[in-house]
């Protein structure tokens, strides 16, 4: 188990935008605490999935703290993007689509990550 992968996922499920980038920070203040080799998977869904458009007002601080964490992803639950109109095109770079939010939580839990609600 030495070798086994410590990561977490931190579900953002609200209406929010902007609460992607804060748990940029929230992922920050963990893998200083935790090491930097915790990943973590922010996983959006609801209205909080339009924060990570190219066109979102944060979409500059939110591409940037993701330059500065490399072991941080975002994942949109893609039938949250697509209830918000939102394409691949249309993303961050270092975001991606999760099928749905609920596979992608429970999939990481089946490898062992530990779930956080924001």
């Amino acid at each position: 188990m030495a070798n086994a992968t410590r990561g977490f996922v931190y579900h953002v499920a609200d209406n929010d935008p902007a609460r992607i980038l804060m748990a940029t920070a929230s992922a920050r203040n963990a893998i200083a605490a935790l090491g930097d080799d915790v990943r973590v998977d922010i996983l959006a869904q609801g209205g909080a999935v339009t924060g990570a458009t190219r066109s979102a007002a944060q979409a500059a601080d939110l591409a940037a703290a993701l330059k500065e964490l490399p072991t941080v992803q975002v994942w949109l639950c893609s039938l949250a993007a697509r209830g918000n109109g939102i394409s691949e095109d249309d993303l961050l770079e270092d975001v991606h689509f999760a099928a749905t939010a609920t596979a992608h939580a429970a999939q990481r839990q089946f490898e062992g990550w530990a779930y956080i609600r924001g």
